[in-house]
């Protein structure tokens, strides 16, 4: 058997890897992404008019290709995302065997529903709302998971979880996802000022006293 700290490197190493390969992927789907908010249309709108013709507005073969790109690489980031919820299972047992006041959770657990409810919404992200975001970021308190994640003020959060400008309704809502996500990864969605590309972070939230420590405008 592997020394606790060796098998605690591994994962942190596997853990590294896979959170590259999803920055690559989400990279490569924003950059689809901006193909459909040029055309001013979404993953979701029809790409016909009320005749049945091909809308011509839009540049078709270029929306289906970046439509078909996301849908492909958002089923490969769920695969990657429940990789990553293993090793992070490994992870803390390594460190419940070593710290006996560690957070501790059951490594077999099933916990495929989840990532599923956890995966990023293409409407959110892209959709005629997409840029306003449901909360600006006024002050990030150090130490807290803001923080450790590098939000800054004047960031804006388009998407936390499940959690978008569609369904926001208080912050109460923010404070309950991350009590209730404790060992799990929460993706996030941010727009910075003077960028309007947006950018993904992986939340890891590993303990049950994690708190965000940011101050928010509701937008």
């Amino acid at each position: 058997m592997q020394p606790a700290n060796s098998r605690f490197e591994s994962a942190r190493k596997k853990l590294f890897e896979l959170s590259e390969e999803i920055k690559k992927i989400d990279a490569v789907i924003f950059e689809k992404g901006a193909i459909l908010l040029e055309n001013n249309t979404s993953i979701f709108d029809v790409l016909i008019d009320t005749e049945g013709y091909p809308r011509d507005d839009l540049d078709i073969p270029a929306v289906r290709k970046a439509r078909h790109t996301i849908i492909c690489l958002q089923n490969d980031r769920v695969v990657l995302m429940k990789e990553i919820q293993k090793e992070m299972n490994k992870l803390h047992e390594n460190e419940r065997q070593a710290v006996l006041s560690a957070p501790t959770f059951d490594p077999s657990q099933d916990i495929s529903d989840g990532i599923q409810s956890m995966a990023l919404n293409d409407e959110c992200i892209f959709g005629p709302d997409a840029t306003k975001g449901f909360a600006i970021v006024e002050k990030v308190q150090p130490g807290h998971l803001g923080h450790k994640i590098g939000l800054k003020p004047g960031d804006r959060i388009i998407q936390m979880g499940t959690i978008c400008r569609r369904n926001f309704k208080s912050v109460k809502q923010i404070n309950s996802l991350i009590k209730n996500s404790v060992g799990k990864i929460i993706p996030m969605v941010i727009r910075s000022p003077g960028n309007n590309n947006p950018r993904t972070i992986d939340l890891h939230v590993t303990n049950a006293h994690d708190r965000m420590g940011v101050l928010y405008l509701v937008v």
